[in-house]
C-alpha cells in the first residue's frame, strides 16, 4: 500500500486554490480617482487643515526633547489601507484616514492639553468643523500613547 505524505509547507487548499497576496489599493488613491469633484475638493481642503494643524503644534506647543510619533501612511503598503497618516504627542492626539465612503476624516483627543482651547478652535472652520471626530482612546489615552512608543519603529519617533 502507498503512503500518503503530507505536505506540511502549505495548507492543501492554499496548495490547489492559491490566495492572491496582492496588497488592496489605499482608500485615498481610489478617492482620487472617483469623478465626484466636490469630494475631491473636500478631501483636499481636509488634507491641507489637518496638516496645517501639525505645523501649528510643531511651531508653537511642542517642547525641546517632547517625544512625539509621526508617520506618513500613504505610500506605506506594511499598514492598512484606509490609514493615511499619524501623529501623536503624550496630550494629543491627530490622525487622517479615508473613509469607505472615500471621504478623508481626522480623529483626536487630549490628554490634559494646555493648549487644547487654540486647537479646538482651528477644529471650527470648514472643513474640520465636519471631518474631525472627538475619539476615546482604549484603555487610556497615556496607555495608548505608551504602547505607541513601545511598538512602534523608532524611525517614526521625533523630538525637536
Amino acid at each position: 500500500m502507498k503512503e500518503l505524505k503530507a505536505n506540511y509547507d502549505k495548507p492543501i487548499i492554499s496548495k490547489h486554490y492559491p490566495i492572491n497576496e496582492r496588497q488592496p489599493t489605499k482608500r485615498w488613491v481610489i478617492a482620487q480617482a472617483r469623478p465626484e469633484k466636490l469630494t475631491i475638493m473636500l478631501n483636499d481642503c481636509t488634507e491641507v487643515a489637518y496638516h496645517s494643524v501639525i505645523d501649528a503644534v510643531k511651531k508653537l506647543y511642542l517642547r525641546p526633547n517632547e517625544v512625539y510619533y509621526e508617520r506618513d501612511l500613504k505610500k506605506d503598503k506594511s499598514q492598512g489601507s484606509l490609514g493615511m497618516h499619524s501623529f501623536i504627542t503624550p496630550i494629543f492626539y491627530w490622525v487622517l484616514y479615508c473613509e469607505f465612503t472615500y471621504t478623508y476624516a481626522v480623529d483626536f483627543a487630549f490628554y490634559n492639553c494646555p493648549y487644547e482651547a487654540e486647537l479646538r478652535k482651528m477644529l471650527r472652520p470648514f472643513p474640520l468643523d465636519r471631518q474631525a471626530k472627538a475619539k476615546e482612546l482604549q484603555p487610556n489615552f497615556k496607555t495608548f500613547y505608551q504602547n505607541v512608543l513601545k511598538i512602534q519603529d523608532p524611525a517614526f519617533l521625533h523630538s525637536l
